[in-house]
Order: structure tokens, then sequence, then C-alpha cells
């Protein structure tokens, strides 16, 4: 699991200075909040290990005070 946003008095005010977890962000290279990720190793055998990053549903209203969405397109390409 990546990092959270620490709410500051109330629910829509956050700290400025959000950071990524630093191992996440060195496996994964994403440094937006509330991610998440799994590392699949069942397929050892054949050296074959595959990765998912689990990215989360905004609404399109989260664009006018967060900023532009990323799209999971976005994100293959870091």
């Amino acid at each position: 699991m990546g990092g959270k946003e620490t709410p500051v008095y109330d629910t829509d005010t956050h700290f400025d200075d959000y950071k990524q977890e630093s191992f996440f962000q060195y496996l994964f290279g994403a440094r937006e909040p509330g991610l998440m990720a799994l590392i699949d190793y069942n397929n050892l055998i054949d050296n074959k290990v595959k990765e998912y990053l689990f990215i989360p549903r905004h609404p399109p209203s989260y664009a006018a005070w967060m900023g532009p969405i990323k799209t999971p397109e976005e994100f293959q390409t870091h």
C-alpha cells in the first residue's frame, strides 16, 4: 500500500508536503496518494514476476479541486 494524504482540521484540507512511501515509489515509480500494488511471485520457476498497480477511481468533480485525473495509460508510461 502506498502513502495516504493526511487531513488537517477536516477531510477537505491536506498537508501540502505529501510524500509517497519510499519503497513503494522505488518499486512502482508512482507518487500519487491512495495507490495500492501487488507483486505476484507465483511463477518464479519461469522467472516471471507480475506487478499490478491499483488506481483509485475518482469522480469527474475531483479534478475541479485536485487537478487533472491521471488515466491508467499515464501510469503505465512512468
